[in-house]
């Protein structure tokens, strides 16, 4: 039988991610996936400027931090969690500053 999984991915701080606890009391949530037995699919636009009011923003240069602190018994836990049991997170580093030449 295959892993059937529930989770919360959440944008967070460097700290929170450091840490895995959930400190701000209005996360940035960017994906829930609460029907495990349904293929569910969640686009991630990396881009500097949307148009959708409180769409995400990346920023060159800048690292965000995304992190999944849920269990299998609560899609809401804010601390551990499989962020800490299972290695539940990743940073996404935007390259490049505009005033960054790579070529030297």
């Amino acid at each position: 039988m295959p892993l059937l999984a529930i989770g919360t991915l959440i944008m967070v701080s460097k700290e929170e991610y450091d840490t895995c606890r959930i400190t701000n009391p209005n996360p940035r949530i960017i994906a829930i996936c609460d029907k495990p037995y349904k293929l569910m699919y969640f686009t991630i636009t990396f881009r500097s400027f949307t148009p959708q009011p409180g769409g995400l923003e990346f920023q060159p240069g800048q690292d965000y931090y995304f992190i999944s602190t849920s269990s299998k018994d609560d899609l809401h836990r804010r601390i551990g969690g499989r962020c800490s049991s299972h290695n539940m997170k990743v940073v996404f580093k935007v390259c490049c500053r505009p005033d960054l030449n790579l070529s030297e």
